[in-house]
């Protein structure tokens, strides 16, 4: 999982993105998982992961699905408030896993 996520990363680094505009998308964001865990051991008495959630803090390397990134979009105002929730991510997962 790590060699794959830094292969990845390497992608990215030599992408062209345009850091200042938080709306910037690119391809190679889908190769990216928000999150990934690894079950150790789970069984009545034990359950051992391993979790990794993508804290990086850039916008542009986030989907808008829930995890790590999302859109509310105002009717009255007809914009859309969007929010990067990488910590939040983290707890969703952890709890989706216990």
């Amino acid at each position: 999982m790590n060699l794959y996520l830094s292969d990845v990363l390497t992608i990215f680094s030599k992408s062209n993105i345009d850091f200042n505009d938080r709306s910037a998308s690119f391809p190679e964001l889908d190769l990216l998982p928000d999150g990934a865990f690894i079950v150790k051991e789970a069984n009545k008495k034990k359950l051992r992961y391993n979790l990794q959630v993508n804290d990086l803090k850039y916008w542009q390397y986030h989907r808008y699905n829930g995890i790590t990134k999302i859109g509310l979009y105002d009717k009255e105002d007809g914009y859309t408030y969007k929010i990067l929730r990488t910590v939040e991510g983290a707890l969703v997962i952890s709890d989706i896993i216990n």
